[in-house]
């Protein structure tokens, strides 16, 4: 598995279309958007995910015991 940031395919994106506004026009998303998406004001959605050919994965990681404190036994 190859770990992918949404903001550096759509860099790729802008690159080889030319402009976020092809960018837009070929995802079928606004250029507001595609922008703030680039910048990250906006995080990229599921859908946004699917049409640039990447999906969010979730991992749940368990958190260090505080101190003092055993571990929760499963």
């Amino acid at each position: 598995m190859r770990i992918m940031n949404p903001q550096d395919v759509l860099h790729d994106l802008v690159e080889r279309h030319g402009s976020q506004q092809a960018v837009s026009r070929v995802l079928g998303l606004g250029q507001s958007y595609i922008s703030d998406l680039l910048s990250g004001r906006r995080a990229a959605s599921n859908a946004v995910l699917d049409k640039i050919g990447l999906q969010r994965i979730i991992v749940n990681a368990p958190s260090k015991p505080k101190r003092g404190r055993p571990p929760l036994s499963r």
